[in-house]
């Protein structure tokens, strides 16, 4: 059974749980994620049928069902305060858990009257993470930006009220943009609208931002702040003086953690157990003996695993050869072989000016080696356990330090005391104001009075209370004095207060800080004067400009106007600032949501030059683009250049090519003009047709999300034919497209394709192929009866003043009724015509209008091919899509239907 108590007092158990098998520590882990075992273990005592147990055992004794095991929390102040917090969540998990209660805090308050809050200045902002692609945007979109530093949230007073500030220096996005000022917002609401409440600027890439506070780096704290409890800090309480020593009579090594090995408790009085007062966070010196050779007058064998020796490294011996002492040699131990005996490892030694030891009396000794100062910081402690970690001669955490010799020895043979600047208690701290491997030369501080500062007397009036703080900090790697900054507030107020105060240091330095107040707090219920440390900064390097990014400057100031924003994320809307082409020539750069400079410039970022574009097509569709408003509008933030490209083409019913190394946009729009044909004549491989029908599982429907530029959330668009029942529906994904007609049209071209382009074709050519390319749209003839004709024109001459008589190679075949067309390839092999045909003098002749060109016979070129057929089915007009050089010259052309209704809602608008 594990019984839990609120405190060593008499009384009852709070919470009761049965337990069969299981150890304490493991018990903890699995009720309370957040437990950790060197953090917390010094929070409570426990008790094990009777007997005190140390935090170790916690780990192996297990409870059975006849055992009784009692928890009870350690009342300490200071560092136990700011951690102490954890408890009440603890055991109100435990509570909730087992569907217990737990007691709670009378409001001894309650009667008076209340002050009013600080109203905090909540705003936020993206954090980008590590290695991420910095956002870049085309056309006008909304984008919440990133965190260039971390916000900087600091109080100020005004008009005797204590206001909160935050700064934010925010990555926009890469390259320049148009912002306007009512398009800079907090959620919803402009900053505009906030009056004199925020203001913020806007820097162009490579702005020098040095005269903007918002761009220092301030880092924050984490130790320093709220708490599980739900205060906003750390809890200040007044110090007392500790003792120094510890007076054990035995002590045990394991690992990290020593433990008073004859502690007992009678009562609240406790015996041969570290002293009262000792906590988190103070620097122990341990003085540890082991057999140590020394030989050779500076030379000296042991075990090196605690020490790990580094040639330059300063040491301290204690005992026989006392003194401080550099590592002028280190030799690793080797391992014997067969013909050599092994060597142990081994570290000569020099004084600390280098100049070399030869006094060192030879003989095995027990004594004490370790880094110079002997330090540890506790992480741990209770009056029978602490838990340290090695400190490194500069201060910094040995973190490959696998712990102490392990062994029980006398309290005579060890020394385990706080150093001279820890032997008070009841600090908050100390904390690493620095991240490790930096330095600063300027700290902030902040205090909060919750419940305001004042004396309340019986009338109800209010009164002047006062409060001290002192505020301390020392360079962790020289560690030794420290440092003190002293605060005095009188007021007399119920509102809550905020005060910062920046520290300047005599240099840089990894500062560690710690804070008290001076003075006890009253235990008085008409008095307020509960301080919290509330936050802890320091000032790190950081870049004055960004040469590819545009970045915002954002200052507000906490109030009701802003409290009452529901969404408190920034945003802004910014237009793409890019060149642009007109008429042929480049223009400066401008505010545009147009396709083709988004095409340019993303080929331009990846050494595309103007030689490899092709920029008439891009000017010409260009033009078409505006005209009917189509637009690409989208933020880019991760994939290829490719990629990008080949979605701005999309908006505007393009693919992306490539042509002769150019980058060459193709446009699937209505055709007229046939390009270069396909027969008999010049295929090596006979044309394949084949047909996909429908089929019950064809998509009858597209539904398009889009980006609505309204409201700038994802929003759907039905996309139908007349005869689709929605039962199938395929969705299309168009980020980029930020207008619902936009979105409708392009998804009623995606589903008239699936619904009119049903017909494949594939034939093979020597090169004439390599005359078309993706998107052609050309004529092709086959063998197939009833489907048109082909042949090779042999002879031409004029039949009358506007018309030519035709020979061909085959007779043509002429069907009673129909109107029958024919058409001649050119030189360059588009065809001429089709022109309206009737039957010449004899069966392989044929009467037409004037051709535009002059056919050559000279056989020094293929002659013209002839189309010839109904005018209905004179052949089928297609748009190649794939056309695939392979060997001996010969190439395969794919392609497919083309069919006007395709395009028939290119201009529509979709029903309401």
């Amino acid at each position: 059974m594990i019984e839990i108590y609120p405190s060593k007092l008499p009384g009852e158990p709070l919470e009761r749980h049965a337990v069969d098998g299981e150890t304490f520590g493991d018990w903890l882990a699995r009720k309370v994620p957040s437990y950790r075992h060197e953090q917390h273990a010094s929070m409570w005592s426990v008790e094990f049928n009777g007997r005190i147990i140390s935090p170790d055992e916690w780990l192996v004794l297990r409870v059975s069902a006849a055992d009784t095991l009692r928890v009870r929390f350690e009342g300490k102040g200071g560092a136990f305060d700011a951690i102490g917090s954890i408890v009440s969540s603890v055991f109100s998990f435990v509570g909730k858990l087992f569907g217990l209660s737990t007691p709670s805090v009378p409001d001894y308050n309650s009667n008076q009257v209340q002050g009013s809050d600080i109203s905090g200045a909540n705003v936020e902002a993206n954090t980008a993470k590590r290695n991420d692609v910095i956002a870049e945007i085309a056309g006008r979109r909304r984008i919440y930006p990133s965190y260039c530093v971390p916000p900087h949230k600091y109080f100020v007073e005004e008009d005797g009220k204590t206001v909160q500030y935050l700064e934010l220096m925010l990555s926009v996005a890469k390259g320049r943009y148009q912002i306007l000022s009512e398009d800079v917002m907090i959620g919803s609401t402009p900053l505009l609208a906030l009056g004199d409440a925020a203001s913020f600027q806007v820097y162009e890439p490579g702005a020098d931002l040095s005269a903007d506070p918002a761009h220092h780096h301030w880092y924050i704290a984490p130790e320093v702040g709220s708490t599980s409890t739900g205060s906003a800090g750390l809890e200040l309480r007044a110090t007392t003086t500790v003792d120094r020593a510890a007076d054990v009579s035995a002590v045990t090594f394991a690992g990290k953690v020593i433990t008073a090995t004859n502690a007992t408790q009678t009562g609240e009085v406790w015996a041969d157990a570290f002293p009262d007062g000792w906590t988190a966070g103070q620097i122990v010196r341990v003085e540890q003996p082991q057999s140590v050779v020394f030989s050779g007058g500076d030379t000296l064998q042991m075990d090196f695993s605690r020490l790990d020796p580094s040639v330059g490294m300063s040491i301290e011996i204690v005992g026989t050869n006392a003194g401080e002492y550099l590592i002028a040699t280190h030799t690793p131990a080797t391992d014997p072989t067969e013909t050599e005996p092994g060597t142990e490892e081994q570290i000569s030694l020099a004084t600390l000016e280098g100049q070399p030891v030869t006094w060192l009396k030879s003989g095995d000794f027990d004594v004490t080696v370790g880094v110079k100062g002997l330090r540890y910081r506790v992480v741990s402690a209770s009056r029978t356990t602490l838990s340290v970690e090695k400190l490194q001669e500069n201060g910094s955490i040995d973190e490959a330090w696998p712990g102490f010799f392990g062994g029980t020895y006398a309290g005579s043979d060890i020394v385990i005391e706080l150093d001279e600047y820890s032997v008070e208690g009841n600090w908050a701290g100390p904390y690493a104001a620095c991240p490790p491997n930096k330095a600063t030369s300027m700290v902030q501080f902040d205090v909060y009075f919750q419940g305001g500062l004042c004396r309340i007397k019986d009338n109800g009036n209010l009164r002047d209370q006062t409060v001290i703080v002192e505020f301390q900090y020392r360079d962790m790697a020289v560690g030794g004095e420290w440092s003190s900054v002293q605060r005095s507030w009188t007021k007399r107020t119920r509102d809550q207060l905020g005060f910062t105060i920046d520290v300047e240091l005599p240099y840089e330095m990894r500062a560690e800080c710690r804070m008290r107040r001076i003075g006890a707090e009253s235990n008085d219920t008409q008095v307020s004067d509960a301080v919290e440390w509330y936050g802890l900064r320091c000032q790190l390097d950081t870049v004055t400009q960004y040469d590819a990014v545009t970045t915002l400057s954002v200052r507000v100031r906490g109030g009701d106007r802003l409290a009452a924003q529901s969404e408190n994320k920034v945003s802004v809307i910014g237009t793409r600032l890019l060149p642009v082409r007109r008429e042929g020539e480049w223009q400066p750069e401008q505010p545009t949501r147009d396709i083709v400079p988004w095409v340019m410039h993303a080929a331009k970022s990846v050494g595309y030059t103007d030689d490899q574009l092709d920029l008439e097509e891009l000017d010409r569709l260009d033009v078409i683009w505006r005209a009917r408003g189509d637009t690409f509008d989208h933020i880019v933030e991760s994939g290829t250049v490719r990629e990008t490209i080949r979605e701005a083409l999309s908006a505007g019913f393009a693919e992306l090519t490539l042509d002769l190394g150019k980058i060459l946009p193709v446009r699937d729009d209505p055709r007229t003009q046939l390009g270069h044909s396909y027969t008999l004549g010049n295929m090596a491989k006979p044309l394949k047709t084949r047909f996909t029908g429908r089929k019950p599982d064809d998509y009858d429907g597209f539904d398009v999300e889009y980006t609505s530029a309204l409201t700038w959330k994802k929003e759907t668009v039905p996309c139908r034919l007349p005869n689709d029942q929605g039962l199938n529906v395929k969705k299309l994904s168009l980020p980029f497209i930020t207008d619902r007609t936009k979105a409708w049209r392009i998804g009623m071209r995606e589903r008239c394709k699936l619904e009119y382009r049903r017909w494949g074709f594939t034939w093979g050519t020597e090169m004439d192929a390599l005359n078309s390319r993706f998107g052609s749209y050309v004529p092709v003839t086959s063998d197939v009866p009833g489907y048109g004709q082909s042949a090779v024109l042999e002879a031409i001459e004029v039949y009358d003043d506007d018309r030519d008589l035709l020979t061909l190679s085959e007779p043509p075949n002429w069907e009673s009724g129909a109107n029958h067309v024919v058409a001649v390839s050119k030189p360059t092999g588009r065809l001429d015509g089709p022109h309206p045909a009737e039957p010449g003098p004899t069966r392989y002749q044929v009467i037409c209008p004037s051709l535009s060109f002059q056919p050559d016979f000279s056989g020094q070129m293929e002659p013209p091919r002839v189309h010839f057929g109904t005018a209905e089915q004179w052949c089928f007009d297609v748009l190649i899509n794939k056309i695939q050089p392979g060997s001996n010259d010969q190439v395969t052309v794919e392609a497919e239907n083309y069919d006007v209704r395709v395009y028939q809602h290119d201009d529509a608008e979709p029903p309401a």
